[in-house]
């Protein structure tokens, strides 16, 4: 039963190991995705080799341990990338925000100013037609005159 037991772990160990390795390409790929390496002219050739001493089963945990924490260090790093990227990106969606709404004012003083310049212009029109008729009457009364 311990043959079974300890058989069937070193099994489990061996798919860990691979399903580690094939966690930690998909952690660089995930990375490359978020950092905009993909697509990019870039090449890369990753390999992964695992080693196990079966000598040392405390080295062995050990190795666990650090592996667990490189990839909390990794996911903690992306993590802070990722938050960077989207706080630029805030900052860019209010800026474009902001840009609408001053347009948007800009455009309804500018709107404004357009009304009480047509209204002056109208008031300056009236003014004018009164005065060229007054000075078109007296000049009729001038000519009657004569």
């Amino acid at each position: 039963l311990i043959a079974v037991i300890s058989d069937t772990f070193d099994r489990v160990q061996d798919s860990a190991d691979q399903a580690r390795n094939v966690e930690l390409l998909r952690l660089v790929v995930e990375y490359q995705q978020i950092t905009g390496d993909i697509g990019q002219q870039k090449t890369y050739l990753y390999i992964f080799n695992h080693q196990i001493d079966a000598d040392d089963k405390n080295e062995e945990v050990m190795e666990w341990k650090g592996r667990l924490k490189e990839i909390a260090r990794m996911v903690k790093s992306i993590q802070v990338h990722i938050d960077s990227k989207l706080s630029r990106l805030l900052t860019e969606e209010r800026m474009l925000v902001t840009n609408k709404e001053l347009d948007e004012k800009i455009h309804r003083t500018l709107r404004a100013q357009e009304e009480r310049l047509g209204d002056q212009v109208k008031e300056q029109e009236t003014r004018i037609m009164q005065v060229l008729r007054d000075h078109q009457e007296q000049v009729s009364g001038l000519i009657k005159s004569v």
